[in-house]
């Protein structure tokens, strides 16, 4: 399995994503899963994403998906049958909503290649998460993401990053701006505290209670 570094993409200027909590607290949770799993059976866990722009600067997502135990498909967290009916439904219900991202972690954390995308990542992204017809009428803006477990298998150096399939170059960007909504405030996200307990579901244990990144007390709002 080859692997790119989605930090090199050429990344997307002005443009922000913010994370509501409620899903900062899913992404965090499928870290906590991906750290508790180590070592088991390597498989992936993740999430879609829904959300808006707002304005011409920033990409929210609002919520996760439906469900926090779709089943992989041979340990991989691919788009199954039942996530493209979720993601259907939301669309029909939701006319706001016209951004969708498919995130998802990657278990093999002794090999730092793994920190990156797949080939079968990148494929993925720019074909699958690539909208290129109207869904309920209206564009959307398909995003993939990546959450990286540390090597050692602490917070320190968990990893996130956002990559946008361009639908006329058909490369890869990377979005390297991300913060989260807390109460109102948006908070770069290495500098979020550790202060919001993961959502997990009832399906697994959680023994890592976990951020996605280093905290940072003196942070400034924006």
């Amino acid at each position: 399995m080859g692997a790119e570094i989605q930090q090199n993409y050429r990344p997307i200027n002005g443009v922000r994503i913010v994370l509501s909590e409620e899903v900062y607290k899913r992404l965090a949770g499928c870290i906590n899963l991906c750290g508790y799993n180590m070592g088991k059976d390597n498989s992936e866990f993740g999430t879609m994403l829904y959300g808006y722009r707002k304005g011409m600067d920033v990409i929210y997502f609002e919520r996760p998906s439906y469900y926090d135990d779709y089943e992989t498909q041979s340990g991989r967290f691919n788009i199954s049958e039942n996530m493209i009916g979720e993601l259907a439904d939301v669309m029909a219900n939701h006319q706001e909503y016209n951004c969708v991202a498919h995130i998802h972690t990657h278990p093999y954390i002794k090999d730092e290649a793994n920190r990156f995308l797949s080939d079968a990542d990148v494929n993925y992204y720019k074909t699958i998460m690539n909208f290129r017809d109207t869904i309920e009428g209206r564009r959307i803006y398909g995003f993939g993401g990546m959450l990286s477990v540390a090597g050692d298998n602490t917070q320190d150096t968990d990893d996130i990053s956002f990559v946008y399939p361009n639908p006329q170059t058909g490369e890869l960007m990377l979005v390297p701006e991300i913060s989260v909504e807390i109460n109102g405030r948006e908070i770069p996200l290495r500098k979020i505290r550790a202060q919001i307990r993961p959502n997990t579901g009832s399906q697994q244990p959680t023994t890592f209670n976990r951020t996605l990144f280093n905290v940072d007390d003196n942070y400034d709002d924006r």
